[in-house]
């Protein structure tokens, strides 16, 4: 009964659905029917529209066909066979021409259209273009282009002519073109006038063509312009188009719509334009018709609102005691989250403490780790300094061995300490690997030199095979990190000696290529103690040893392996282990490495490794430490080098000390970073702030090890870090490379270049570099030769990045300019491969290719040329003869001195001060002497001047 009810009360909606569908099906039968007159008035407009299209082509058609039949005609004929009988002008031919123009006037009388003469000339060329009839014309009338090809029709817009051309052919022979020409306004006349409404014009005939000439009836006064003609021209054949989207057609025309057909046979279109209204009649828009048919659906979705609204009526009176009930159930819920959120809240903040407490105490990590660095590092560096000291003076036999115990002891907790610095770096993930090249043989000769006493006091045989020896001679110069391989490979060599108490020790080395890298294995195997199974699961595991009794009874903090498999993981290399209890251990190491390429081929380096201290002999250096023993140490060791030391106790006394002294003072100070008073960080950038210590090279002295320092001392302008305790040879070359690296290089005065090449006979192999040929490029002269490579030196030791710049900057000229430059440099000195990957990149700079990857592959390559050309540099530069110059001449040799001095450097300064002071050494140098030096600095032949100068002043 309640489901009845509600269907009574929704007649409303039933009614209107049945009235809607009603009215459907009604608006459908009207539209189809529409549709159908629609199509079939389209399709009447454009028969029409085809077939007054085809009524102007006969009309073009009946022009071609006349034309053709004056070309073919019997005048035309007699002529040219009178002409091919040789007949002249006189005797017959004209004749001819003139029954062929009563021919051409005769056809122009005739033929009419609406009382005017279709042609208005009609004229027969010769093959040659030249008019043999004539007819009366106001404009001139030429052959069209290619009228030989066949019959021409084209529209000359210029002289409102129509014009239609025919070849003329003799036994298949050209012999000339008949030409017609007529009124281009007849056109004109085959259209229809158009029909004007209350609302513009209504129907429109044109003939328009691609160019923009449009043609309409004589009585219509439209004129179109250009762009709308053009726009006409272009509209799709036979298809009926709005003028809506077309703009610029004219007042009145907008609404139209436009049909276009071609006109066969010639380049004009027939267009009509007509009113949609005049068209299509008493036909409904379709607008009106959409519209309307969206009424019955608006009073449907009207009732079904009514409907719905009803609806929700009732359903709201239903929801609204639910309502109240919600209401009260989220109360209560709101309650219970206020509560919640305040508990996580309170639960974040316990969060955020325990998150900063974790970072204090990672932090305090590694400062403790720092502060223990630097701490235990200061008094080992006193023990291991100071036992250094004793063991370079003369002891007894007995006090010897005590002492070198010590030293032993010291050198051990030192790397135990080492080890834990270490590990607790690569834990923190703070280890950076270096990536400078390193020759393979010089590291293996030192770790092998290290153990080899140990194992001949052991007893042990130790294996390192020829085949073995001659892989690592041969290695090319490779890339890494140089520090770290030796830890590794000092570890396991550490541990093989340490585990075997009798039987051997072998070493192997063997290498493989892989892609751009070569992977190199290095083998360490013993006869010791080995390991079972258990103690190889837990071997590389950290502070683990085999057993206690192993640590008892060999030693040790469980660390080393730990860390040498960290270091190799993070060389991308692999380390595996094979064992058997009793029986000893084979370790094998994989690690990939980059070769050094110049040009695509690998660079060797064998360096002359023993370095040539003297030139520190004299050097001044400021000593700025805070410890007593650490100073003692310093000040001997410098004075083993012949270094004159000045000591600052802080960094306050070192300041007070670099004032009150000229600024060339002092060649380098020797910083160390934690002082009482003021400390080496604030003192090194104070002196850093004073651009008069700009050029004064800083090494930090540091018990630190953490990469955050050395980072720090760096971003201060520190030049240099040692670690504490140092080793010897580390600070002198330290001291060594820094006096160098500021200072100009050594530039040869006279005296000097007087020197003979063969007085100086260093061996040195630089591969990469022929040295001999470079000599003979300088003349045979080695001091001009060291002086070339100090040039190199000193003006492109940054040469990488500047062409590197120049290519990011895609700047060709300049970058090709500077590759060629830096070629020429290299190739003075006998660089042949670093000279010819510079002209490979030339050659790219040249053509306009990309050459940032081949000068990224230059990097490497070009800083290890760098450091051997300086360690060559360093190592053979002679000293400065401390006799007067030109002790032979009579004159004031102050500015002689200056000239050579700029003369050796290639300062243009030398030719200004030669013509201010040359007039000093007339009567002392011939007048040939002068004038030759007087040319050679015309030319800016600084080397032949010099060599000149040098030949006066030896005599």
């Amino acid at each position: 009964m309640i489901q009845f009810r509600q269907y009574i009360l929704r007649w409303p909606l039933y009614m209107t659905a049945v009235f809607c569908v009603y009215a459907l099906i009604l608006l459908w039968n009207i539209f189809s029917t529409q549709s159908q007159l629609r199509s079939t008035i389209d399709a009447r407009l454009v028969a029409d529209c085809q077939r007054r299209g085809a009524a102007i082509a006969d009309f073009t058609n009946a022009r071609r066909k006349k034309v053709t039949e004056l070309a073919v005609s019997q005048e035309i004929e007699a002529y040219l066979a009178n002409k091919a009988l040789g007949m002249s002008e006189q005797y017959g031919l004209f004749a001819n021409l003139t029954a062929i123009e009563e021919r051409f006037h005769h056809e122009i009388k005739e033929d009419v259209y609406r009382d005017s003469p279709i042609y208005r000339q009609v004229i027969y060329f010769d093959e040659k273009g030249a008019p043999l009839t004539e007819t009366v014309a106001d404009s001139p009338l030429r052959v069209p282009e290619n009228s030989q090809n066949g019959i021409r029709l084209i529209i000359d817009e210029v002289n409102k002519t129509i014009v239609a051309s025919a070849p003329v052919f003799h036994k298949e022979r050209f012999s000339g073109t008949v030409v017609t020409a007529g009124d281009l306004d007849q056109f004109s006349r085959l259209l229809i006038a158009d029909l004007n409404g209350e609302g513009g014009q209504r129907y429109l005939e044109l003939l328009v063509s691609d160019e923009g000439l449009s043609l309409t009836s004589p009585e219509n006064s439209t004129s179109l312009n250009r762009p709308f003609a053009q726009q006409l021209a272009h509209l799709q054949e036979n298809v009926i188009t709005p003028l809506l989207a077309y703009p610029g057609s004219p007042p009145g025309l907008t609404k139209s719509l436009a049909l276009r057909t071609m006109v066969q046979g010639t380049p004009l279109s027939y267009v009509i334009l007509i009113d949609p209204d005049l068209a299509y009649g008493q036909l409904s828009s379709r607008i009106y018709l959409y519209t309307f048919s969206i009424f019955p659906f608006l009073l449907l979705f009207g009732m079904i609102v009514l409907e719905r609204q009803r609806r929700s009526a009732e359903k709201l009176q239903n929801d609204n005691t639910a309502l109240a009930s919600e209401i009260s159930r989220r109360t209560v819920l709101e309650q219970e989250l206020r509560e919640k959120t305040e508990s996580l809240e309170q639960l974040a903040i316990e969060f955020q403490l325990i998150a900063s407490r974790a970072e204090d105490a990672s932090n305090a990590k590694s400062q403790f780790l720092a502060n223990m660095s630097h701490e235990i590092r200061t008094p080992m560096n006193a023990i291991l300094g100071m036992s250094y000291l004793a063991l370079q003076s003369n002891l007894t036999a007995k006090q010897r061995e005590q002492i070198t115990y010590l030293h032993n002891a010291a050198e051990s907790l030192l790397g135990i300490i080492n080890d834990i610095l270490d590990f607790s770096k690569v834990e923190a993930g703070k280890m950076n690997l270096e990536q400078t090249p390193f020759v393979l043989k010089d590291i293996l000769d030192e770790i092998i030199l290290l153990f080899k006493p140990k194992m001949v006091e052991k007893r042990l045989e130790f294996h390192y095979d020829e085949q073995d020896q001659v892989v690592a001679n041969k290695a090319p110069l490779l890339i890494g990190d140089e520090l770290r391989l030796k830890q590794v490979l000092t570890n396991l060599l550490s541990n093989a000696v340490k585990f075997t108490e009798k039987g051997f020790v072998r070493f192997g080395v063997s290498s493989f290529n892989a892609e751009s890298t070569i992977r190199v294995i290095f083998t360490v195997q013993d006869s010791g103690i080995g390991m079972n199974c258990e103690q190889k699961s837990r071997l590389f595991e950290e502070f683990s040893q085999a057993d206690a009794s192993t640590t008892r009874q060999y030693g040790g903090t469980g660390l080393g392996m730990a860390i040498a498999w960290r270091l190799v993981e993070l060389m991308d290399g692999t380390i595996n282990v094979e064992s058997q209890l009793g029986q000893g251990s084979c370790f094998t190491v994989e690690i990939p490495f980059e070769v050094a390429l110049v040009g695509g081929t690998p660079l060797k380096e064998r360096r002359n490794k023993t370095r040539n201290y003297d030139a520190l002999r004299g050097t001044r250096v400021l000593l700025v430490e805070d410890n007593s023993i650490n100073r003692l140490l310093a000040v001997e060791l410098l004075a083993m080098k012949g270094l004159l030391t000045d000591i600052a106790e802080n960094g306050e006394d070192a300041l007070e000390k670099l004032r009150s002294l000229p600024p060339d003072t002092f060649k380098t100070v020797l910083m160390d970073l934690q002082m009482p008073v003021l400390d080496g960080y604030e003192t090194t950038r104070i002196i850093r702030s004073d651009p008069k210590f700009d050029a004064l090279p800083i090494i930090a002295l540091s018990a630190h090890v953490l990469s955050s320092e050395k980072e720090r001392c760096r971003k201060l302008g520190m030049n240099g870090y040692i670690n504490k305790p140092f080793d010897p040879e580390h600070l002198w070359h330290a001291l060594l490379r820094s006096t160098r690296k500021n200072e100009s290089l050594p530039v040869a005065s006279v005296q000097q270049l007087w020197l003979k090449s063969e007085q100086i006979d260093p061996e040195i192999d630089i591969t990469g570099v022929n040295f001999s040929e470079g000599i003979q490029r300088a003349g045979g002269d080695h001091n001009l030769y060291m002086k070339v490579v100090g040039e190199i030196l000193k003006n492109f030791a940054s040469g990488y990045e500047e062409l590197l710049g120049r290519a990011n900057q895609k700047d060709s000229n300049s970058g090709q300019a500077y590759a060629h430059e830096l070629r020429g440099v290299f190739g003075a000195i006998g660089a042949h491969e670093m000279q010819d990957a510079l002209a490979a990149i030339e050659e790219s700079f040249r053509v306009g290719a990309d050459p940032r990857s081949q000068i990224q592959e230059l990097e490497k390559p070009y800083i290890a040329l760098m450091e051997v050309l300086n360690e060559y540099l360093n190592s053979n530069w002679p000293q400065k003869p401390e006799n007067e110059m030109f002790k032979a001449c009579s004159v004031d040799v102050t500015w002689l001195e200056t000239f050579a001095d700029y003369l050796g450097k290639g300062d243009f300064e030398a030719v200004e001060l030669w013509e201010n002071n040359k007039a000093m050494l007339e009567g002392r140098f011939s007048p040939a002497e002068l004038g030759e030096i007087s040319r050679a600095l015309q030319q800016f032949d600084f080397a032949y001047a010099l060599e000149c100068l040098n030949t006066r002043a030896q005599r």
